[in-house]
Order: structure tokens, then C-alpha cells, then sequence
């Protein structure tokens, strides 16, 4: 019998953080060249940006900001998917180098969501990051559809208060 509840929903997205930053330093330099195919089956958004501008982002990633191509987010700096400049260098603050919390972004129908951004790969000397988010509503979905669902909101899924990082 699977184990249940929130530890095995963290341990699920630890898995999905690991598989994602492992295909990734395996691919030379952000160049996603077969390893596309897996990291679009994620189903969490998974993105690469250099200099806070998206050079790609998977399926599951452009559908959750609302977009219908990969194409519609791709050089756009990440600002643009922010509510506003407050909340993109609050959060820029709290994950950068490597670190998480809980955003409020725009979706391209400028309706807003919360989901929590975690960078897990840096190279500060080129700009470059490697970027998951996901959002309360799919993690639930998820655990649902892997039948682990007990309390979700213990997870890292905790908001912060006043704006602090996760």
C-alpha cells in the first residue's frame, strides 16, 4: 500500500524536483534537445531563464499562465508575469540563487494565482536559472489522481506572511 498524507505528497515533488534538475544538468547549457519530450510530461511547470527573460517552459508552464504556445512566453521578461514590480523583486529576493516561496502572478487573461516558485539551479555568473512552480490547485489535483491526498496545506504550501519568503 503507497503511503499517504502530506510527507508523501513532498516526497512526490522532491522526486519531480530532482528528475527535472537532474535532465537538466544533463542537457548543455539550458539546450533541453531530448529531454524536451519528459520534461513537458511533468505535471508541474518547469522553465529556464536567463536574466529573469524565459528562454523555455514546458507544456504544463505555459498553460498555467494562460497561454495556448510555448511561443506566446518565451522572451518575455519574467515582470510580465508578476501582478506587479513589488511582488517580481519580492520574490526575485526570496528564491534567488536558489530558494522558494509563494507568488502572486498574472495569467495572460490578467486574472490572478497563486503558486508557489521555486528556483532549483543557478549559475549567477551567466544569469541563468532553472525555475519549477506549481500551484495549490494542481498540487491537489495531483495528489487526488495519486490517491495521497490527506492535508495538503501542511506541505510547503504554508502562505507567508507579509510577504516573507518561504
Amino acid at each position: 500500500m503507497p503511503p499517504h498524507g502530506p510527507e508523501s505528497v513532498k516526497t512526490h515533488i522532491d522526486m519531480l524536483e530532482q528528475l527535472t534538475l537532474q535532465l537538466t544538468k544533463r542537457s548543455k547549457n539550458a539546450e533541453i534537445k531530448g529531454y524536451e519530450e519528459i520534461l513537458d510530461a511533468l505535471p508541474i511547470g518547469v522553465s529556464i531563464f536567463n536574466s529573469r527573460i524565459c528562454m523555455w517552459i514546458n507544456h504544463f508552464g505555459y498553460r498555467l499562465f494562460g497561454f495556448k504556445s510555448r511561443q506566446e512566453i518565451i522572451g518575455k521578461n519574467s515582470l510580465e508575469l508578476y501582478t506587479d514590480r513589488t511582488e517580481y523583486e519580492r520574490v526575485g529576493k526570496c528564491i534567488y540563487p536558489e530558494g522558494i516561496t509563494v507568488a502572486k502572478v498574472k495569467k495572460n487573461n490578467s486574472s490572478e494565482k497563486h503558486v508557489v516558485v521555486r528556483v532549483i539551479h543557478s549559475q549567477p555568473e551567466t544569469g541563468e536559472a532553472m525555475v519549477i512552480f506549481y500551484s495549490m490547485e494542481d498540487m491537489i489535483y495531483l495528489c487526488k489522481s495519486i490517491c495521497i491526498c490527506d492535508s495538503i496545506r501542511e506541505l510547503v504550501f504554508d502562505q507567508p506572511e507579509n510577504g516573507k519568503c518561504v
